[in-house]
């Protein structure tokens, strides 16, 4: 393990000015002193008068100078850290990224900068979750860093730190390639919002040389990042910008943890568990689809008992659906069902939800069979409403000789409901999915659904609808 890098080792090595570091071998020194963190560190030139030394005295003149190479790995946290009083250290860069990793259990390292795991401590309970420590990268620790005798102010990587515990919390990787600069300000215990940064042009420096491809920021700190783009046209670096809207921790990184996380896939060998925590703590775009390719399969094959145990859902060859924003619920009530025709109900608010239906549900599930048949039908608000939903139930339900049809009234559409249960077809079965919401995302959990029945009593499969209040099952 090497020496404490402290302040005044620093200055010795790094606080005089390039011209005056003379020949290669000054510069060898140099970055044999930094150890591990020359390549992350230290100026380009400092490096190049090195590589120079070291061609000199092996006769490789023609090699290239190696580049500081992948500086984080997957599943590891690059923090952007600007350099303190830059220009007393002009050897260095004004900002480097420092790359750490939360790991289960034990304590943090004794080898962060000071301050740092209490930070990091800090940074767990802000977002509520135990049982994680903080360490420098593992390749650091094994080429022998120590940065405990040196202190930044860390305020800056509580972005970059909170999303890192959120996914390695969830058993997930972070994408070596999306760096995060972001404080966080609290008006309570429970709130707060995402604050600016400084030194914005060191830091985007910094995290292109380390091959960045995403850089998300405050929203705050917008023009700084908008000048840095106008004066390096040359660098593709998408820098992104973080909402300041007041709100919980963790939902507040939404956005981060999106671009952060390595999308967690079936494929890739991620347990359903797994790719369930990730769904419901994902931002809206592409929740959708998400559910579709990675949860439904599985969510499917655990409600199928519940389908099998009832005589008649096990014979559902007419569905009816109302279209929501969330579409996925229709792929995952076909898939349970897999009946040859379906009906979407829509009232033209959702157009695009109604639109996506139309196209998924032909196919969904089919593997190579015929297309099922899939109409929609337009309910427009107003007096006429309720007639028109009836009309279009009772020419859906008229066209089947047998088999049962299957109204899903999952919550969300309150008028709808009341429409269809004033005119429920002899032949229907009124059904949902229940499920409880996370209540940090107000999403639902996959594998927590279950398939409930509306049993209207005193009803037969021969009578219409009538005498007590429905109730379920």
């Amino acid at each position: 393990m090497g020496e404490p890098l402290d302040i005044d080792r620093l200055h010795e090595l790094c606080g005089r000015p390039l011209p005056d570091v003379g020949g290669n071998t000054r510069a060898r020194d140099i970055v044999r002193g930094l150890g591990p963190l020359a390549a992350l560190w230290l100026r380009p030139e400092v490096l190049d008068r090195a590589h120079a030394w070291h061609c000199e005295m092996t006769g490789g003149a023609s090699s290239p100078r190696p580049g500081i190479g992948p500086a984080v790995a997957r599943g590891q946290i690059g923090i952007l850290l600007a350099t303190e009083a830059p220009d007393s250290l002009p050897l260095l860069r004004p900002a480097f990224v420092l790359p750490v990793e939360w790991r289960s259990g034990g304590r943090s390292s004794p080898l962060l900068p000071a301050g740092l795991a209490a930070f990091g401590d800090k940074v767990l309970r802000d977002i509520g979750i135990p049982g994680l420590s903080l360490h420098l990268a593992s390749w650091l620790e094994r080429d022998g860093g120590d940065l405990s005798g040196l202190a930044f102010s860390p305020d800056s990587a509580w972005a970059s730190l909170a999303a890192g515990a959120i996914v390695a919390s969830q058993g997930g990787l972070t994408l070596p390639d999306v760096f995060v600069s972001a404080a966080w300000s609290r008006d309570d215990a429970r709130r707060g919002w995402i604050t600016r940064v400084e030194h914005v042009a060191a830091k985007l420096d910094a995290a292109a040389e380390a091959g960045a491809a995403i850089v998300l920021l405050p929203r705050e700190n917008d023009a700084e990042a908008a000048a840095w783009q106008a004066q390096n046209p040359g660098k593709r670096l998408d820098v992104r910008h973080l909402s300041n809207a007041t709100g919980d921790p963790q939902r507040a990184l939404a956005d981060v943890l999106h671009a952060l996380e390595a999308t967690p896939t079936r494929a890739a060998g991620a347990t359903f568990e797994e790719c369930a925590a990730y769904y419901v703590r994902m931002p809206e775009a592409g929740h959708n689809e998400y559910y579709r390719d990675e949860l439904a399969a599985e969510v499917v094959a655990r409600m199928r008992p519940q389908v099998d145990a009832a005589p008649r859902l096990r014979d559902v060859d007419r569905l009816v659906i109302i279209a929501s924003r969330s579409w996925s619920l229709g792929v995952l009530l076909t898939l349970l069902f897999d009946p040859p025709h379906v009906l979407v109900l829509h009232d033209g608010g959702l157009n695009q939800a109604a639109h996506v239906l139309m196209g998924e549900l032909p196919t969904v599930g089919r593997n190579g069979l015929s297309p099922r048949a899939v109409t929609e039908a337009r309910c427009c608000p107003g007096d006429t409403f309720p007639e028109e939903v009836a009309a279009a139930l009772n020419a859906f339900a008229s066209d089947a000789v047998q088999g049962t049809v299957a109204i899903d009234l999952t919550a969300g559409y309150r008028d709808f409901h009341f429409a269809v249960l004033a005119a429920l077809p002899p032949k229907a079965e009124a059904v949902f999915v229940h499920a409880p919401q996370d209540r940090r995302h107000w999403r639902v959990r996959p594998g927590t659904e279950q398939l409930r029945r509306l049993i209207v009593p005193g009803r037969s499969v021969n009578a219409p609808p009538g005498g007590s209040p429905p109730h379920c099952q």
